[in-house]
């Protein structure tokens, strides 16, 4: 048996002309619901400071809010420059994320407060690619030199250890 015949059967749907009109199903629930304002575009990140995990969402009100990932609490918000479109990533306890106005941000999830910024010179769409404990590659939409990589140290100094231009265009990527 096919499952719409199965669902007919038990009398979950309603079929006409081999089309569901009805049903009693409930497919999705809905179990918390945030109000960030604006549209979001970024997909969620995932973090794990301490022995927390937090959920790191953004949006175009450029407004960042942190969840625990348990209760479903809001931990902390964080509100930056501009639009955010990318996914945040983990950077040793911290969380990074890029925006619209060119920086790559740092922040305390649990706290909401903002480390560091590095300012890029092209808005920020793509999801920051840690490689160490130290280094950091992003893409932005500077027309000259749209991939950097940059040096965090633990005094959170940066240093630009190379740019180069990849393509013509900006670079998005999640």
């Amino acid at each position: 048996k096919d499952i719409c015949s199965f669902l007919k059967e038990k009398k979950l749907v309603q079929v006409k002309n081999d089309v569901v009109i009805a049903t009693k199903l409930k497919l999705f629930t809905q179990f918390q619901a945030y109000n960030l304002e604006k549209c979001v575009d970024s997909s969620p990140g995932l973090l794990k400071i301490n022995d927390t995990h937090v959920i790191s969402v953004g949006s175009h009100s450029h407004k960042l809010i942190n969840i625990n990932a348990e209760t479903l609490a809001i931990i902390s918000h964080v509100e930056l420059g501009d639009q955010i479109e990318c996914e945040v990533a983990q950077f040793k306890n911290e969380g990074i994320v890029g925006c619209y106005d060119g920086f790559l941000y740092s922040f305390d999830a649990l706290t909401g407060k903002i480390i560091w910024k590095y300012e890029s010179g092209g808005m920020i769409k793509s999801k920051p690619l840690v490689i160490s404990n130290e280094l950091i590659i992003f893409g932005n939409y500077n027309y000259n030199q749209n991939i950097r990589c940059i040096k965090v140290n633990d005094n959170n100094e940066i240093e630009l250890k190379w740019s180069k231009m990849l393509g013509r265009l900006g670079i998005y990527a999640n």
